[in-house]
């Protein structure tokens, strides 16, 4: 669980130091219509927590996609060097059959952000706003 919290911290600290800034613009941003599927595969640092949520869970629900959608479309670009742990891994199945391929992690602590990671860019890292990692979090976990 440290483990866990000092990696959020570092996040935190990344954006606070660094500033965050928007995403780019001219990004593809997918909407909710545009993705089939999302499936959340639980990484080391899920499978380290006392009771992990699940092994794999695929999200098909309407509901559940947008706000996955929206979290990606809102989610603030950081600047600086990353370092950090893989809570899920998680893939995204769209309309057409494409699929990309994400870091997300979020956590069960009400008092953290959640980071996305576009495994094309791995070095690249998004902050999800407070109220769409809540969002997550409740679809994640069941809280």
């Amino acid at each position: 669980m440290r483990k866990l919290l000092y990696g959020f911290m570092i996040v935190v600290v990344l954006c606070g130091l660094g500033g965050c800034a928007s995403k780019d613009k001219d990004e593809a941003r997918p909407t909710s219509s545009d993705i089939k599927e999302i499936k959340l595969a639980c990484a080391q640092m899920c499978k380290e927590m006392e009771s992990p949520p699940f092994d794999e869970k695929l999200i098909t629900a309407e509901d559940d996609i947008e706000a996955f959608a929206n979290a990606m479309n809102n989610a603030e670009k950081m600047a600086g060097v990353l370092d950090y742990g893989v809570i899920f891994n998680m893939a995204i199945t769209y309309e057409n059959g494409s699929e990309e391929r994400y870091v997300l992690n979020i956590d069960n602590d009400e008092n953290s952000v959640g980071l996305l990671v576009n495994l094309n860019d791995s070095g690249q890292g998004y902050t999800i706003s407070e109220q769409a990692t809540r969002m997550l979090r409740t679809i994640i976990y069941g809280k």
